[in-house]
C-alpha cells in the first residue's frame, strides 16, 4: 500500500503487509513445549497423587472401609493430562507419551502410600501399634501390587483407567488446552 504523502518510509525495515479483509483470521503457530509440559506434569502429579492419597485415606478413616478408591485413578488421569497439556500447549504423541509416563509414576506411587495407610489406620482399629516404615523395600514396595493383583484382578486394572484417561485427554493431536 503507497504511502499517504507519497513519499518512501525511512525506516530502516520494509512495512509489513496488512490485509484489508477484515474477515480474515490468522491462525498462530503453536510448538508442543515439552519441558513446560514435563514441570506442569510433574506439578499436577504432585497435586493429584497427594489429593488422591488424602482423599482416599480420609474417606477410609471415616468409614468402615472404601471399597472404590481404586477409581479414583482415573481423576489422577484427568488432572496430570490435562496438566500436560496446559505446559506442552498442544496434544499429540510427545504430549501423550509424557501424560502417560507420568500419571504410570503417580498412580504406582499413590497406591503404596494409601496401601500403607490403609494397614495403619486397620492396626489401629484393632487396637495394636502402627509403627508402620515410609519404605520397606523394594520387595515390600512390589508385594503390594503383586497381593492386589492375587486379591482382585479388577482392581489393579482399575488402576490403568488413570493412564489411559492422561492419554487421551493429552495425547489427542493438535488439542489445545482451553481458554488458549
Amino acid at each position: 500500500m503507497p504511502s499517504a504523502s507519497n513519499r518512501a518510509s525511512s525506516a530502516p525495515w520494509n512495512n509489513p503487509t496488512t490485509n484489508t479483509d477484515p474477515d480474515a483470521v490468522t491462525q498462530a503457530v503453536v510448538k508442543t513445549r515439552v519441558l513446560d509440559g514435563i514441570l506442569t506434569g510433574i506439578a499436577a502429579s504432585a497435586i493429584a497423587g497427594f489429593a488422591w492419597w488424602g482423599a482416599t485415606t480420609a474417606i477410609n478413616g471415616a468409614t468402615e472401609s472404601f471399597e472404590l478408591w481404586h477409581l479414583g485413578s482415573a481423576l489422577v488421569g484427568l488432572i496430570i493430562g490435562y496438566g500436560v497439556l496446559l505446559g506442552a500447549r498442544r496434544g499429540g504423541l510427545v504430549s501423550g507419551l509424557l501424560a502417560l509416563v507420568l500419571t504410570a509414576a503417580t498412580v504406582l506411587v499413590a497406591v503404596y502410600f494409601i496401601e500403607r495407610s490403609q494397614t495403619i489406620i486397620s492396626l489401629t482399629d484393632a487396637g495394636r501399634t502402627s509403627d508402620v516404615p515410609l519404605w520397606q523395600g523394594i520387595s515390600g514396595f512390589t508385594d503390594t501390587y503383586w497381593s492386589w493383583w492375587d486379591f482382585d484382578r479388577t482392581r489393579p486394572l482399575m488402576w490403568l483407567l488413570g493412564p489411559l484417561v492422561a492419554v487421551l485427554v493429552a495425547g489427542w493431536p493438535g488439542r489445545r488446552p482451553p481458554g488458549r
